[in-house]
């Protein structure tokens, strides 16, 4: 083509394309190409990266970067957006993102004029309506969703293989989501600003969502009778123990914040209630993602993010190349392990490189609807719940328009500007 233009072809067609595209950054060959020869492309920009080195193609560059307290960003004079009026876009000199502050934390630096932006809990709508000083927005649901992941991976440094067996049982994981109390969840932490969730694919999103998945209500009867048909048993003091004799015992691991530290409580007091000695793992932001992406642990709490509503966003992880949402690692293999197979991994897989191709909606809505299904019978995976997207902003910030979709506060942060 020429010099501003890249083709890129593909031995089939992607239908998704565009989406996926929009998310490849731009980066620059001078500055990028040498480093990345010398320490590999995902190496290139670290944090150890001199902000100088460091070249965007958005409304903003890097100014300063103190780990765990904040990001410094300073005005792009070379953006190549404009306003309406021909006015060089963004309009603010400097943006300055707060990092790992605890969202309790972030309404008192909100109420005190520190911060300009951001999400609110439920629980302090009210406060902040209060006297009618902030703008306060109720969004509606996420397309993000909750959930819990068993980890069954093979590798015995990782796990400990009867736990892995433990959740490899179908009736074992299927007795685990009817002893899930989720509208009490919806309710108790997220003050009824939530919908129960099912599956990765959350219900507010309504074109690729699957109503007829099965879902599992809460049901203790259910929930036990499903657990002791599978090789557990219930001792005289109602602990819950597998054949052996060994107690059924497992942590909950997660980000030491406020939404995840309340679902993992409710959780535990659940899990109590069919004999399974759960005990909540909180861990800081780094530790929980290093533990989380090294497959460590014996259940994740975490908040699946996509990348934009198409399920196209799910392929890197639905198929055997992928990470299964870290509960499985290709090549570790299963036949040391009692349980599910992989059979119905291979199966979606193989849907997942289907539905990409497919042109038309209700060709490729049928097929997530097949693999939704499939995911939600198999996976070894607890949905919770999709929580409101609701977000405040003080009154002097003009153009700010929150979204559903990451990142909802600051997607069209080029056109915000002090009033």
């Amino acid at each position: 083509e020429d010099t501003y233009t890249l083709r890129a072809t593909f031995p089939k067609r992607i239908e998704p394309i565009k989406l996926i595209f929009a998310k490849v950054p731009i980066v620059s060959k001078i500055s990028f190409s040498e480093r990345a020869v010398k320490v590999g492309l995902n190496d290139t920009y670290s944090l150890d990266t001199a902000p100088d080195n460091i070249v965007s193609s958005g409304p903003f560059v890097l100014k300063s970067y103190i780990p765990d307290k904040q990001i410094e960003l300073s005005y792009n004079k070379y953006y190549w957006k404009v306003d309406s009026s021909g006015t060089s876009l963004p309009y603010l000199d400097q943006v300055t993102y707060a990092l790992k502050t605890p969202t309790e934390n972030q309404l008192t630096s909100f109420t005190r004029s520190e911060l300009h932006l951001m999400k609110v809990l439920p629980k302090d709508i009210q406060k902040l309506n209060e006297g009618g000083q902030f703008k306060v927005a109720d969004l509606g649901t996420s397309v993000n969703t909750w959930q819990l992941v068993l980890n069954w991976r093979a590798d015995q440094k990782k796990i400990d293989p009867t736990k892995a067996t433990w959740f490899r049982i179908p009736g074992f994981r299927n007795g685990l989501m009817y002893a899930v109390d989720r509208n009490r969840i919806v309710k108790e932490v997220f003050d009824s600003k939530a919908k129960v969730a099912y599956n990765q694919v959350s219900p507010a999103n309504t074109t690729w969502y699957n109503s007829d998945i099965n879902r599992p209500e809460y049901n203790l009867e259910t929930a036990k009778a499903s657990i002791t048909k599978v090789g557990f048993q219930f001792d005289g003091s109602g602990n819950l123990k597998y054949m052996g004799g060994r107690v059924t015992r497992f942590t909950i691991t997660h980000i030491n914040d406020y939404i995840p530290t309340q679902i993992a409580n409710r959780l535990v007091e659940d899990l109590k209630k069919v004999g399974v000695e759960a005990e909540a793992d909180p861990k800081d932001y780094k530790t929980f993602w290093k533990i989380a992406n090294l497959g460590t642990f014996d259940t994740l709490l975490v908040q699946a993010t996509p990348m934009f509503s198409d399920p196209a966003f799910l392929h890197p992880y639905l198929t055997k190349r992928g990470k299964y949402f870290w509960f499985y690692e290709t090549g570790q293999g299963s036949t040391r392990l009692v349980g599910a197979g992989e059979g119905w991994m291979d199966k979606i897989s193989t849907r997942m490189g289907e539905a990409i191709t497919k042109v038309l909606l209700s060709e490729r809505r049928e097929l997530y609807n097949q693999i939704q299904a499939d995911w939600n019978l198999s996976a070894p995976v607890v949905y919770i719940a999709s929580d409101n997207v609701i977000t405040a902003s003080q009154k002097v910030i003009g153009n700010f328009k929150p979204a559903t979709l990451e990142p909802s506060l600051t997607w069209n942060i080029e056109e915000f500007y002090i009033k």
